[in-house]
């Protein structure tokens, strides 16, 4: 991992440390976290399955420095999946992270994309699936419900966590969703805990919020989470307390 330094206070004057976070996919949701993420001092990786001759320009436009997808996990803290869901396992097999690398599972099935045999069974939880084949890596599942183009637009570090948009996480280890949601709070969103990754179905297609987000558009505040949460069992909370 990498050396952490002091680098900024977030919005709410607590300090916060340098990391290391290489995005796989180049495509709109990858540079558009590559952008929110550089501006705020990390040391961002960007790569894409073309190699980094093919990534180097858009990476240069937001100060990420362009990898190949082989590379791009050595001495990372966060590994963001921005990729297609069918390619998740191919691109995990190129990219041999070392045990205990965090990866973040923004993808979302889609059959009319995906196709019916890569249907996830019923009542199976995508990210879930997908840790089980790779159990030496630490799985979090979140931002599979935000547009791209709201990332930064909706973002507001200044706010206190219980007023800003929700973005829900969902993880087996502990340790992994603290990591990531302190990053989402130092974007300027509030991390609203669904559970481990069995459960992480409840911002999946089909559920109450997945269609409140991707269907009609919405981006939820943390009450509103929290209803549609309740919806499929889940009792929501906010990731992180105050002085986390």
């Amino acid at each position: 991992m990498s050396d952490y330094k002091i680098i900024l206070r977030d919005g709410k004057g607590k300090t916060t440390t340098k990391k290391t976070v290489a995005i796989i996919g180049a495509g709109m949701v990858g540079q558009a976290v590559a952008r929110v993420l550089g501006q705020l001092g990390h040391d961002v990786r960007l790569a894409n399955s073309r190699g980094k001759k093919h990534v180097s320009y858009v990476a240069s436009a937001w100060g990420a420095t362009p990898v190949d997808v082989s590379e791009a996990a050595n001495g990372a803290d966060i590994v963001i999946l921005a990729i297609p869901y069918p390619i998740r396992d191919e691109v995990l097999t190129t990219l041999q992270a070392a045990p205990g690398t965090i990866i973040v599972d923004p993808t979302n099935y889609w059959e009319p994309r995906d196709g019916e045999a890569l249907q996830p069974k019923p009542g199976e939880a995508t990210t879930w699936s997908v840790a089980k084949r790779w159990p030496s890596l630490r799985f979090v599942k979140t931002l599979n419900l935000l547009f791209f183009e709201l990332l930064k637009e909706l973002a507001r570090p200044d706010l206190p966590d219980a007023e800003r948009t929700a973005i829900p996480i969902a993880a087996d280890d502990a340790d992994a969703k603290r990591a990531v949601a302190r990053l989402l709070r130092e974007i300027g969103f509030a991390a609203v805990d669904c559970g481990p990754l069995s459960t992480s179905n409840c911002m999946s297609h089909g559920s109450s919020l997945f269609s409140y987000c991707m269907d009609l558009g919405k981006a939820p505040d943390v009450p509103t989470a929290f209803e549609h949460l309740k919806k499929n069992g889940i009792s929501g909370k906010l990731a992180l307390d105050e002085v986390s």
